[in-house]
């Protein structure tokens, strides 16, 4: 939905926006929770945790509601017909440059050092 309603450089802050976002919200739970459950109990932990979900779920479907509003009939044909001649292809993958394999590279290797490491912190704290 960002790469439909953003474009150019505004598309590359949406995306790093939504990224930035989505952290703090990793941020916010791992202070959060570990205190509501130390005081309230895994009880009311949990019940935190599905009203976060549940208001998730409430705001995606805002969201499509949305997205389907701004569509008209004719926007969608276009890029129906669009994805038909610009279709992705497997093969594609090995046009891509190698600074895009290295900035993958770099979130993957962050991702599985970083996750981790936060929460075996945070179990010995």
């Amino acid at each position: 939905m960002v790469s439909k309603w953003f474009k150019g450089g505004e598309l590359s802050f949406a995306l790093g926006l939504n990224i930035c976002v989505s952290r703090f919200g990793s941020v916010i739970n791992a202070a959060v929770v570990p205190a509501v459950y130390e005081s309230s109990g895994l009880g009311i932990a949990l019940l935190v945790g599905f009203l976060v979900c549940i208001y998730s779920l409430v705001n995606a479907f805002g969201l499509i509601c949305l997205d389907k509003k701004s569509d008209t009939k004719e926007e969608i044909e276009e890029a129906k017909n669009a994805q038909k001649e610009n279709g992705f292809q497997l093969s594609d993958i090995a046009k891509f440059n190698i600074s895009y394999w290295l900035l993958s590279g770099c979130c993957v290797i962050n991702y599985i050092t970083f996750f981790p490491y936060t929460m075996i912190v945070s179990d010995t704290l």
